[in-house]
């Protein structure tokens, strides 16, 4: 069984407004969610191929967000940073 690995994977337009779409380095297929402060799933959502652009939930608050992207035929998992105003 071959070790996991996670690596590091850009965001475009962050610091992004609530409700806006950002764009990440990755073109899906993939499951992306965002992690609060506490580590609470705070959105879910799939990247379709060819699609770049995530919709940020409009609930989600201004701050600080972890990102996990889950590619579907890849192993490992992609992180990011995403700051939210």
């Amino acid at each position: 069984m071959r070790a996991h690995r996670d690596r590091c994977i850009a965001v475009h337009r962050s610091p992004a407004q609530v409700g806006a779409v950002v764009h990440v380095a990755f073109d899906g297929p993939a499951r992306v969610r965002a992690f609060d402060a506490f580590g609470r799933v705070v959105m879910d959502r799939t990247l379709v191929p060819g699609d770049r652009g995530l919709q940020l939930d409009p609930g989600m608050v201004p701050g600080l967000y972890g990102l996990e992207i889950s590619p579907r035929n890849e192993e490992g998992v992609l992180r990011a940073r995403l700051v939210v105003e």
